[in-house]
């Protein structure tokens, strides 16, 4: 498990932040064409649109989330995350960012 000193020293991970910039444009891609749409669809597509046309600034928070969700892992578990997992991830907690 890492400590909270080493998640703080991944806030600034530049290739932990690539990825999840990479992994919020594809998911935000993708919310477009949920079918079938969940209930919360125009929060969820209000949110990739401003995801996608800023990524970069996106990413900065996901980075948190992130952390905040894999907390159990150790810092080499988290940043050895191979991008299916880190998709899901983005996936799986969109609604964070999204609302209900």
């Amino acid at each position: 498990m890492a400590t909270l000193t080493e998640l703080n020293g991944l806030l600034n991970d530049p290739v932990l932040k690539d990825k999840l910039q990479a992994a919020v444009i594809v998911v935000g891609m993708e919310i477009p064409g949920e079918t079938p749409q969940p209930s919360n669809h125009a929060a969820r597509l209000a949110y990739a649109k401003t995801a996608v046309a800023n990524p970069q600034s996106e990413a900065t928070a996901w980075v948190r989330v992130l952390l905040g969700l894999n907390h159990t892992l150790t810092t080499q578990q988290i940043t050895d995350a191979n991008d299916a997992a880190i998709l899901q991830a983005v996936r799986d907690s969109w609604d964070v960012f999204a609302g209900s």
